[in-house]
């Protein structure tokens, strides 16, 4: 599809992303409208600017593309590259783990054949269509992350960018403010396996709503898991090393040594590149480049003091596995609890769990946000000693004039609290 003469060379939602030859796409959203900001695009460089077809205001001089809808124009680009391209795509989705598994299967791919993934978390209806069109090049795998919000979120995702290999990693309570139940996250994390293309769905054994995931898989299915040897693809930490079960198969590999409870995680990428065709010596080399993305399970380590960052996203799941690493460690243990957005009506009940969960994991609580009032209330009840701020100012006073030399720090909550900034005002 020709839009404008030069074709852009690049393609860009944000205004302060669009570069020389970038056509943008004027999105209207719930606090800015796209429109606003045609001037700047020009100055930046952009070639021009797909805009509603009622737009009567000033171009700035950029060639205007007047369309009905213009995020069903970015996807169906996108859409259209990936008909017209030769990559297999592996999805993955689910409500816990999916970039983190996303990055390990495309480094493991990587070993064998050229691949392309989202930067980030380019996962939604309008920014994965960004992946395909600004950083897929023909690459022979294409690995996408997957998110969701709403019902029929993944249907519209996979209809764009059809999957081969889907896999979900977990069905839990996040970004659940549109759901009221688990069935009901399971249901539309499952319309990843609807696409008649997808020739094989991933699951882990033990994953929540079991069933109705399979109800929706219309191709053959495999377990993975790291505590059921039921799975269909099993791994186990054995001292220094990770044992693979596959059929009868058991196979000796490098064990990257992440938290334990990535582990099934790795099971799920393992098993992606298997079904592939990787071998375990390629695998197993694969292994030895894995690293944690940014801000989350990172250790940083300076002075006097230990901090443990997972600050770049929260739900109940994740907050109890970094607790779970936290309660191994020596010393006096603090918690940093950023509250965690988007359950709606379980909002209560999760911080509560998390706050419970906690009791034993560690020795003092700073939670910020009145949403982790239960988290809080938790410890008071129990007489541990806790504190509750509503701004994240008071927190940092707060807690440098707490901290001990021998600390170690846990950094967890939801991305809105930007948590990780605090390292500074620890460490600095």
């Amino acid at each position: 599809m020709t839009l404008i003469d030069p074709p852009p060379t690049h393609f860009a939602i944000d205004s302060r992303e669009v570069k020389e030859g970038s056509l943008f796409f004027a999105l209207e959203g719930e606090k800015v409208d796209g429109h606003s900001f045609l001037k700047e695009v020009k100055e930046r460089g952009g070639c021009g600017a797909v805009v509603r077809e009622r737009f009567n205001g000033e171009s700035f001089g950029l060639n205007l593309i007047h369309v009905r809808s213009p995020l069903e124009l970015l996807q169906n680009l996108a859409k259209k590259k990936v008909e017209t391209g030769q990559s297999e795509i592996v999805g993955i989705t689910g409500s816990v783990g999916k970039t983190t598994t996303k990055e390990w299967v495309a480094t493991l791919l990587n070993e064998a054949f050229p691949t392309a993934y989202n930067r980030g978390s380019e996962n939604t209806k309008i920014t994965l269509p960004l992946t395909v069109l600004n950083h897929w090049n023909g690459e022979k795998h294409l690995v996408l992350e997957m998110g969701m919000t709403h019902r029929g979120d993944l249907s519209r995702l996979v209809a764009i960018a059809p999957p081969k290999i889907a896999l979900v990693t977990s069905i839990a309570l996040s970004h659940a403010m549109n759901f009221s139940s688990l069935q009901g996250i399971a249901e539309g994390k499952s319309e990843i396996f609807t696409h008649p293309q997808t020739a094989v769905a991933l699951l882990p054994y033990e994953v929540e709503e079991k069933n109705t995931l399979l109800a929706s898989v219309l191709c053959p299915h495999k377990t993975f898991s790291s505590r059921h040897k039921e799975a269909d693809f099993y791994l186990e930490e054995r001292g220094d090393l990770l044992i693979a079960q596959e059929k009868k198969e058991k196979v000796e590999l490098y064990h990257p040594h992440f938290p334990k409870h990535l582990l099934t995680n790795l099971a799920g990428a393992i098993l992606t590149v298997r079904c592939k065709g990787l071998s375990w010596e390629v695998i197993n080399e694969g292994l030895k480049k894995l690293k944690m993305p940014p801000k989350r399970m990172e250790w940083v380590n300076r002075g006097s003091y230990r901090i443990l960052n997972d600050s770049y996203n929260a739900n109940e799941i994740s907050t109890k596995g970094a607790l779970d690493t936290l309660a191994e460690q020596n010393g006096r243990k603090i918690v940093v609890f950023g509250a965690i957005g988007e359950l709606g009506s379980f909002c209560e009940g999760c911080h509560a769990s998390i706050g419970n969960y906690a009791l034993d994991k560690a020795d003092l609580l700073f939670c910020l946000h009145e949403d982790s009032t239960p988290t809080h209330n938790a410890w008071v009840k129990q007489g541990k000693k806790s504190f509750l701020f509503h701004s994240k100012e008071e927190l940092a006073k707060s807690l440098k004039q707490h901290l001990e030399p021998g600390d170690t720090v846990l950094l967890k909550g939801s991305k809105r609290h930007a948590l990780w900034t605090l390292i500074e005002e620890i460490l600095g």
